[in-house]
């Protein structure tokens, strides 16, 4: 914001607040066919953003995210997984889905029907969005919108053309 004299100007970015994208890009993910719930957390385990039902505590689930988290990156190499390191977790009532990000990992928590491949791509272009938006080119990159959706197929769309 800058005075001159007796008058303010001021220049309106036209990209939220990364929180703000991180609340969108999480509802958004969350909407995907039988996810249930999702956090986005920072590698020390601070909660950045949570979508959760009722029921579940967000700060215990941060602080496991992040330590599967930190173990996907230290094993993901090791296991040969490619530069995009995801990993499910399968339970009789349900699965969770952890993926590592420029800021952190996104946990989503799904039923046990929820589908690998639709939330895996959409955990996928979720991690390029994260990325656009952690970078200095993103004030003219395909984020600078910052518009999220989800489609009912599990295919999401990124402003720019992004998946």
């Amino acid at each position: 914001m800058a005075q001159t004299g007796n008058t303010v100007s001021s220049t309106i970015d036209a990209r939220p607040a990364l929180g703000r994208d991180f609340r969108s890009l999480l509802g958004a993910l969350v909407t995907l066919d039988h996810i249930t719930g999702g956090l986005i957390v920072a590698p020390d385990g601070l909660l950045i953003a949570a979508e959760l039902p009722r029921q579940l505590p967000a700060e215990p689930l941060s602080a496991l995210a992040a330590t599967l988290g930190r173990e996907l990156e230290l094993r993901g190499p090791q296991l040969r997984r490619g530069t995009f390191p995801t990993a499910q977790f399968l339970a009789v009532d349900g699965t969770a889905f952890l993926a590592s990000t420029p800021v952190g990992f996104i946990v989503l928590l799904g039923d046990a029907s929820a589908d690998w491949e639709a939330t895996r791509g959409a955990l996928r272009t979720a991690y390029r969005y994260i990325w656009y938006s952690s970078t200095p080119m993103a004030s003219t990159g395909p984020t600078a919108a910052g518009a999220v959706a989800v489609d009912g197929a599990g295919g999401t769309a990124v402003a720019g053309g992004l998946d």
